[in-house]
């Protein structure tokens, strides 16, 4: 099915596409449950590693060439492409936490760099939790702009990640959608 409307499904990415990213060392932490355990914050750890590789680990790592392939989608044929999974924004390259371990958003920038010759990216993160992975993970890159609108009272509280943050909007749980949506349009403006 191809064409506005279509659905892609994301293919198992490479041991390559993995490692162009991410850490060979946390690669291998991921094949220890007690490790998934902690990076999913989910007492995870009696079940087999298999189990975790076929049932958490494997959905994810779709999930996050997802994004890279809706990436692609949006740069080559109709200028917008939606992931309904990912958004994975408290993975790094080397580290998982708050049920995040694939950092597809900072595959997308690799990405999008080396495949499209992008230079400039901006990245809006409007999840109610800092996105505090791919923020570390662009830490002092001035071609990468992040706007983050989030609970500053919530997880994760990463002070090292902020940053990474050069739009931050703080919202609280008080916040209404009126006001939320002015904060954004005036920083955007």
């Amino acid at each position: 099915m191809q064409g506005l409307g279509s659905v892609h499904e994301p293919q198992m990415p490479s041991r390559e596409f993995l490692v162009e990213v991410m850490s060979p060392v946390y690669l291998l932490k991921l094949c220890y449950s007690i490790y998934v355990s902690k990076c999913v914050e989910v007492p995870l750890f009696f079940l087999p590693a298999w189990f975790l590789r076929t049932q958490v680990l494997n959905p994810m790592m779709m999930a996050a060439t997802g994004s890279v392939k809706a990436m692609q989608i949006a740069l080559e044929k109709h200028s917008w492409a939606i992931n309904l999974a990912g958004g994975y924004h408290h993975a790094t390259r080397c580290s998982g936490g708050g049920f995040c371990i694939y950092p597809d958003i900072t595959f997308m920038v690799h990405f999008a760099r080396k495949w499209y010759g992008i230079k400039r990216v901006f990245i809006v993160d409007l999840d109610a939790h800092q996105g505090n992975g791919h923020e570390r993970d662009w830490t002092g890159d001035q071609d990468v702009h992040i706007m983050d609108v989030y609970n500053h009272h919530i997880y994760p509280g990463d002070t090292v990640a902020l940053e990474g943050i050069k739009t931050e909007i703080k919202v609280t749980s008080n916040t209404s959608d009126e006001e939320y949506l002015r904060k954004v349009a005036q920083k955007l403006d």
